[in-house]
This record gives C-alpha cells, structure tokens and sequence, in this order.
C-alpha cells in the first residue's frame, strides 16, 4: 500500500510539473512569434533597408497598407519600428 501511495504521489508531482512546463513554453513560444513577426514586417517590406516603411512599401501587404495613416503617428510618410509596436499593442488591448 505504500508503495501505491508514493507512486501515486510521483506520478502527480510529474504531471503538475509537466503542466507548469506546458505552459511556460506557450507562453515562450508566443513570444518569440510576435517577436519573429515584429521583425519579418520590417525586414520583410523594407525594400531600401532604411529601418522603416513608406506607403510605397507597404502596398505589397494590404492590411498594413489599409491602416498605414493610423499607424504613421507621427504623419511623416514612414512607419518605424515604434511605430509598428505601439499599433500592435493597441490591437491586442482592443482584441482582449
């Protein structure tokens, strides 16, 4: 009987620590795309390799380009990394 006991309470050490571990990845894992997409959108569009985007490279991905006098705060014809991030984070407060 005691040897169910303790294999018992093994066993459920082992799944809590599997579902701490479930979980911390996710969230690593959801991370590290919107890390990777912050990244790919720049990187991706910016055809002069400046750091940011104007309209005109922006017009190969209609989303952004739909929105881009929202995300361009600051109205200089560019938008920058700052930019990009504060428009992200404002869609996932409206999203939540």
């Amino acid at each position: 009987m005691r040897k169910v006991i303790i294999t018992t309470g093994l066993l459920l050490a082992a799944t809590a620590a599997l579902a701490v571990t479930d979980k911390v990845d996710t969230q690593l894992v959801a991370k590290k795309s919107d890390v990777i997409e912050k990244v790919d959108t720049i990187s991706r569009l910016d055809q002069d390799k400046d750091g940011k985007l104007t309209i005109k490279e922006a017009m190969s991905d209609p989303v952004l380009l739909a929105a881009f006098g929202k995300i361009d705060t600051n109205g200089d014809g560019q938008i920058s990394q700052r930019e990009l991030d504060a428009a992200k984070l404002t869609d996932q407060q409206q999203g939540s």
